[in-house]
Order: C-alpha cells, then sequence, then structure tokens
C-alpha cells in the first residue's frame, strides 16, 4: 500500500501487501520522496532498512511487518519526527532502540515484537506523549512481551 501527497502521483497501490514481494529496500527509496504510507505487509522483504528513509520526511505510516528484514533500526529513522505508525514486528532485527526514539513526538504506535532486538527501552520514550500502543520484545526475554497500551 502506497499513500503519495503529490496530487498528481497514485494515491493507493494495494498490491504491496500479502504479495509475495521479495528483494530488498533499495537506498533510492529516498526518490518517493511525497510517500506517506509505506506499507509492505506479509512479504519476503529481506536486507537492511536503507538509512536514505530519513530523506523520507512526509512518512506518516511505516507498516514492513512479516517480513525478513534484518539489521538495525538505522539512526536515521529516528529523524522521522512525522510519524505516526511504525510496525517492524516479525521480521529479523538487532541491536538495541536508539535514545533518539524521544524525537519522534508524533508516534502514536510502535511495533517491533518478534525480533531479535535486545536491550532496554530508553527512558526518552517517555517523551511519547501521544504513543497509545508501544510493542517490545527484547531477545533475551522470548518468554514475555512488553505491551504499553494507552486509551486516549
Amino acid at each position: 500500500m502506497l499513500f503519495f501527497s503529490d496530487s498528481n502521483l497514485p494515491k493507493f497501490d494495494p498490491a504491496a501487501d500479502h504479495m509475495n514481494l521479495s528483494g530488498t529496500l533499495p537506498s533510492e527509496i529516498d526518490r518517493l520522496g511525497d510517500l506517506i504510507v509505506l506499507s509492505m505487509i506479509n512479504n519476503t522483504i529481506r536486507g537492511h532498512i536503507p538509512s536514505e528513509i530519513d530523506r523520507m520526511t512526509n512518512l506518516r505510516d511505516v507498516d514492513l511487518h512479516i517480513n525478513r528484514l534484518s539489521g538495525e533500526i538505522p539512526i536515521e529513522f529516528y529523524s522521522l519526527t512525522n510519524l505516526l505508525t511504525f510496525n517492524l514486528g516479525y521480521n529479523r532485527l538487532n541491536g538495541t532502540l536508539s535514545p533518539f526514539i524521544g524525537n519522534m513526538t508524533e508516534l502514536k504506535g510502535f511495533h517491533v515484537h518478534e525480533n531479535s532486538l535486545s536491550g532496554s527501552i530508553p527512558s526518552e520514550i517517555g517523551y511519547l506523549i501521544n504513543l497509545g500502543k508501544f510493542l517490545f520484545r527484547p531477545h533475551f526475554m522470548r518468554r514475555s512481551l512488553i505491551m504499553v497500551s494507552t486509551s486516549q
């Protein structure tokens, strides 16, 4: 599912969800600068999240859950301060959550469960006053899921 903010570009392309897409996210993804929704749910997208994603400043929703993404969440990702929802659950990501998550003050949903992330939840998550749902399961805690949900 792809949504663009430019009226000259297509508003909706449902072909990206559940379509057995494979391959990697190219570093040229930033050329889709007007993209506001990036959704490629339940495919076999593999590799790293390109650091160039930080140039996609119009993004509001990123949903890449149930894929084969690996590596760390790039530090540049945390500069997407207009992002509302972020779902990378059920991938193969590792590393830790950056304290820069505190910069994403518009974030309402953050899902990174079922990965190989480790470490603790940064205290800067307290800056996310709009956060309604947070799902995180550190790699060393395979039997417990940290879920924070607030009702507004």
